[in-house]
């Protein structure tokens, strides 16, 4: 009787023990939830304070105050698609022909439809071609344009002075009418051309249009120089003599009195050379240089004064910089002492361990 009796005491006490331990484990999980939520809260700058939603504002006014000054990209000038080659050819006194087509996403008007012939400047003038235009039936028209203009114009007897540039034109009418918005306009590269409705006339037999020269206001310095090649290092001995081949090249008359040869001096100070050279200048039948100037220049009795760096000079422009070595001067190179070798690490001998008998 007295075992069953402290078995059923201790056994009480474990069941009030767990409760107590359950409500307090309960407790600590909602304060640590509590504290968690709060420091999330806290990282999102969530105080819900009113300095947070004037931040928040301002933020938002500066992104749409930035968005506004941000330069855009020009808004691609509007109208129908025009097709038409890049290139038409004619005989003199014969005929120049060739077919175009204007598309639109919606009806097009023929009568907006002009050839004009374009004039130096940017101006435009009335063309002699003339043309007949036929509209598609929207049924039999695939693709993204429902609406199709087919046009084929025709220019008679043709003659040098109609060798020029012209263009198709659709004239859509005012910025503030309505159709102004109707129509789309292709920006991709469609193989017909880079410039939608331009395209030009050659005539055989005729010389090729030369471009008018620019207006002084227009023009600009040439900023181009003349390009001098020489090999950057060149030996000698004392007391002997030193040969530099170089070579000047430039686009246009070359002039020999404004070469020069300096000797380049501490913080690269310019000072005078005992060079003495020769010049010759030909003129090129073509390609990036018309004119090369070729020289020799040679220092005889060279001593260690004249180990030294060099410049070759156009005038006010110099890019030909070269070494003169004297062998006797040059001050031998320090030879590096041999590294040490390593003695080979004592191998041990380790110990078999006993030896078994089988």
């Amino acid at each position: 009787a007295v075992v069953s009796t402290q078995s059923t005491g201790s056994s009480g006490i474990n069941a009030e023990y767990g409760d107590t331990l359950t409500d307090t484990t309960m407790k600590l999980v909602v304060i640590i939830g509590a504290l968690l939520l709060i420091s999330v809260s806290a990282r999102r700058g969530g105080g819900g304070g009113h300095h947070d939603r004037d931040r928040d504002d301002q933020d938002r006014h500066d992104r749409d105050r930035d968005d506004h000054d941000r330069p855009r990209p020009p808004h691609p000038p509007r109208g129908p698609m025009i097709k038409n080659p890049r290139m038409v050819k004619a005989e003199q006194g014969g005929k120049a022909m060739l077919k175009f087509a204007i598309m639109g996403g919606k009806p097009l008007d023929a009568t907006k439809v002009s050839i004009v012939k374009m004039l130096p400047g940017g101006f435009e003038a009335e063309s002699r071609f003339e043309f007949k235009l036929a509209e598609l039936d929207p049924e039999d028209v695939e693709g993204r344009f429902k609406h199709v203009l087919v046009g084929k114009a025709a220019l008679g007897n043709a003659t040098c002075t109609d060798q020029s540039r012209y263009r198709i034109k659709y004239n859509c009418g005012k910025k503030g009418e309505e159709e102004e918005e109707i129509f789309e306009r292709d920006v991709e590269k469609s193989g017909h051309g880079g410039r939608q409705g331009h395209f030009g006339l050659m005539v055989e037999d005729c010389p090729r249009p030369t471009r008018e020269p620019r207006p002084d206001y227009l023009k600009r310095e040439s900023v181009a120089k003349p390009s001098i090649r020489v090999r950057p290092v060149h030996q000698g001995q004392t007391e002997g003599k030193v040969i530099v081949d170089f070579w000047i090249y430039g686009n246009g008359a070359l002039d020999e009195a404004a070469v020069s040869i300096v000797k380049l001096g501490r913080n690269r100070t310019e000072e005078e050379s005992r060079f003495v050279f020769k010049l010759a200048t030909e003129e090129t039948n073509g390609g990036r240089y018309s004119h090369i100037m070729k020289g020799r220049a040679a220092m005889d009795d060279l001593a260690c004064e004249d180990m030294s760096r060099y410049l070759i000079k156009y005038g006010d422009y110099a890019s030909g910089h070269f070494s003169v070595l004297i062998v006797d001067c040059m001050e031998p190179r320090p030879t590096r002492e041999p590294r040490p070798t390593r003695e080979p690490r004592p191998v041990e001998k380790r110990d078999p361990g006993p030896k078994f008998w089988y």
